[in-house]
């Protein structure tokens, strides 16, 4: 939802379409489901507008408690405990539990190979 900006209610009925291309002869339609995820989307965008969203820890927080310095970690750290607070996973103000889930992200990402 983020990622597509301002063209997010267009994809959704670009998919509605494509989808009931393919489901012409079916009774409940791609599109009875897309419209009813932007009901949802709208909910969630009327409850918490995108523009709260953010990180519960600074990028100076995640550098202190992983003594680590700046860097595309801290970054890819943050939007991913942004689209935790999103989907519903954390809380806003929520640092503790921030901080347990960007140990593990951190630790994933350590573990990743890179070729």
């Amino acid at each position: 939802m983020l990622d597509s900006g301002k063209h997010f209610w267009d994809l959704l009925d670009l998919a509605a379409a494509d989808r009931d291309s393919d489901l012409a002869d079916e009774y409940i339609t791609a599109g009875d489901y897309i419209e009813e995820l932007k009901h949802r989307c709208a909910r969630l965008e009327m409850a918490l507008p995108v523009k709260t969203i953010q990180s519960p820890l600074s990028g100076y927080e995640l550098m202190t408690a992983f003594g680590r310095g700046n860097g595309k970690w801290v970054g890819q750290v943050k939007t991913f405990l942004e689209e935790s607070v999103m989907e519903g996973y954390l809380g806003l103000d929520d640092k503790q539990e921030a901080l347990l889930m960007a140990q593990d992200y951190v630790k994933r990402m350590d573990t990743e190979v890179v070729f």
